[in-house]
């Protein structure tokens, strides 16, 4: 999963972090004095340019995935929505079709009308 990735970038910026502060320039301590490094040893460092350069592609590249996800849930909300609408047809459509002339009795048409509900609710 992403967890060994997360982990993964985690441990190597820890391990950079502490490489600068204790080996390469030093840390302020708790009394506010700085203290100067274990080791002289060079700073680890990355050049600025590819990620200036790589910003507005990738920028661009989350804003066109963000519209995409967008128009797919607005469009599954939109067919939820006609679903709804359409089962609600159907059981007023029931209902104005059961009629005393069709069915005499009351207490078939309920019955009916609830197995046509009970079939809308399992679809």
């Amino acid at each position: 999963g992403i967890a060994k990735e997360v982990l993964t970038v985690t441990g190597i910026a820890t391990f950079i972090w502490a490489w600068n502060l204790f080996l390469g320039e030093g840390y302020v301590g708790l009394d506010g004095v700085h203290q100067d490094p274990i080791a002289e040893l060079p700073l680890l460092r990355l050049p600025l340019t590819p990620f200036t350069l790589a910003s507005p592609s990738l920028g661009l590249l989350l804003v066109f995935r963000t519209n995409a996800s967008y128009s797919r849930w607005d469009e599954a909300r939109k067919a939820w929505g006609l679903i709804i609408n359409h089962s609600r047809n159907i059981a007023r459509m029931g209902t104005a079709w059961s009629s005393k002339s069709i069915e005499p009795s009351d207490d078939i048409r309920r019955e009916k009308l609830q197995h046509l509900a009970k079939c809308i609710w399992a679809f």
